[in-house]
């Protein structure tokens, strides 16, 4: 409960705490509604006409909103449709369900990474903090070796304002180059932020962001930066200029790396398209390499600097463990459509969407990362897509209005198969399974279990009977004889 200095409470705060004990949660709207005269008559008043609304069930309603990404069919449930109203979708690349099979977690998923072939030419140069060569030259930083992962011998550990770093390099054509730098910062301050300015030549290019990486271990790359290098000799510096130091430059890159397909039980999941590396070490190319997940992916959580890219930890063939730098990697497949062979759905601003989040990870998941789609779907690619999901099946994608791609979360499906809580005793079969679930029974190969049960002084005043000719039966009680004797009954 918020107080004032003297230990007042203002009414918006106590009609707050009213709805704390008496509700499932306060909105704004609500205390808004009713912050006019709040005496113990308004109180009444209130507790009176919640008592005369229906009953609702909170069972009911959650279990369309926020039951568990499931991918393959067991005994109880199945998956829903990714065009039916309320699917799940996301913009990250994996789940729980990517590291393990999903019924037994008896066996390891595999994921691929291939250098796509159109890019296989591409070749980058990398010029290290700490060369030794006398092209690089800097201001008070120091170069040190103390957190491992690094590329070189050692990495530059950049001071306060007016601190730099600046290589200069010869050799290149005239023409505008992709520049990116690695890095590791691992200070919370100014909100995870340690913007560089860049200059070429001496002219000032633009800021930089180098965010968070959660560790001084931890070392990723900037995005991509264009610039004019002249023939000849060019320098190309990294100046602190925002009061809060920079974080550990470990070195520059120049040229853009081949993208790579990141596949998961061999279907395309997302396309990394500066390449992909390791967060926390240097020289294993990731090419052609089968990896397993030893725990489980995080997505983008926290605020704005932890875990924004969320995590992914993977067993490399050697049997280390190491995270990728992409961390858990957005689906993206703008400009390599061509590797996706099924097809995908194209949404438009009558497709309703609805922004979730969760709670369910270290951190709260960040806000924009998964939705409900309220709406559903209408397009034909629906009839190509089974009615359910199994585990090994290719992945469905859509890309939204503004060029974001997202990609269906399967997630259970438990079927009503009884009357709801309010149904009137004239609308009792309208709540229940017409066939018992016999038509999904058949599905799935009868993975999925019949949800018809036997008649009973318990259910008799709700129970319908299933005439269709996909009608099921519950299963039946195995009638065994056991002999009593001494030895068997204690």
């Amino acid at each position: 409960v918020i107080i004032t200095k003297d230990g007042n409470i203002d009414q918006s705060s106590k009609i707050a705490a009213f709805l704390e004990m008496t509700t499932f949660g306060p909105t704004k709207s609500e205390i808004d509604s009713l912050n006019n005269i709040w005496d113990d008559i308004a109180r009444a008043n209130y507790i009176r006409s919640q008592m005369d609304m229906p009953a609702t069930s909170h069972r009911e309603y959650y279990r369309r909103r926020v039951n568990t990404k499931w991918d393959a069919t067991q005994q109880s449930a199945r998956s829903d449709h990714p065009c039916s109203p309320n699917s799940k979708w996301r913009k990250y690349a994996f789940i729980k369900q990517d590291r393990h099979d999903t019924i037994t977690s008896n066996e390891d998923i595999h994921t691929t990474f291939e250098v796509v072939p159109e890019e296989a030419d591409l070749v980058t140069a990398i010029y290290e903090a700490e060369d030794s060569s006398g092209s690089v030259t800097f201001d008070r930083g120091s170069f040190s070796s103390s957190n491992p992962g690094f590329s070189g011998l050692g990495y530059y550990d950049m001071s306060g304002d007016g601190d730099f770093i600046q290589w200069s390099i010869s050799s290149y054509l005239a023409g505008s180059y992709p520049v990116s730098f690695r890095y590791a910062h691992g200070s919370t301050g100014n909100n995870g932020q340690r913007p560089l300015d860049l200059y070429v030549n001496d002219v000032f290019v633009k800021t930089m962001d180098f965010t968070f990486t959660d560790s001084w271990r931890y070392y990723k790359y900037t995005e991509l930066v264009d610039v004019n290098l002249v023939e000849g000799t060019n320098t190309i510096k990294l100046l602190v200029s925002n009061g809060y130091g920079g974080p550990n430059i470990d070195h520059m890159r120049i040229g853009k790396p081949p993208a790579v397909v990141i596949k998961t039980n061999g279907w395309p999941r997302t396309i990394a398209k500066n390449g992909v590396g390791l967060l926390d070490g240097w020289g294993v190319d990731l090419n052609g390499m089968a990896v397993t997940m030893p725990s489980y992916p995080d997505p983008p959580q926290g605020d704005l600097f932890r875990y924004v890219f969320g995590r992914t930890k993977v067993e490399l063939d050697n049997g280390s463990e190491k995270y990728l730098d992409i961390g858990n990697p957005p689906i993206d497949f703008t400009g390599y459509e061509q590797y996706l062979t099924n097809g995908y759905f194209t949404f438009s601003n009558s497709d309703v969407f609805t922004s979730t989040a969760s709670h369910l990870f270290s951190y709260p998941l960040l806000e924009g990362q998964e939705f409900i789609l309220t709406s559903g779907l209408s397009d034909e690619l629906c009839e190509s897509i089974p009615p359910v999901s199994e585990e090994f099946d290719a992945p469905v994608l859509g890309k939204l209005p503004n060029g974001e791609w997202l990609v269906w979360s399967p997630s259970i499906l438990l079927e009503d198969n009884g009357p709801s809580i309010n149904a009137p005793a004239n609308d009792i079969a309208s709540a229940t399974l017409e066939d018992g679930g016999g038509a999904a029974v058949i599905l799935t190969n009868e993975k999925l279990k019949c949800a018809n049960v036997p008649r009973t002084f318990v259910n008799e005043d709700t129970c319908v009977l299933s005439t269709l000719s996909t009608a099921c039966k519950a299963s039946e009680l195995l009638s065994v004889d056991v002999e009593m004797s001494t030895e068997n009954v204690k």
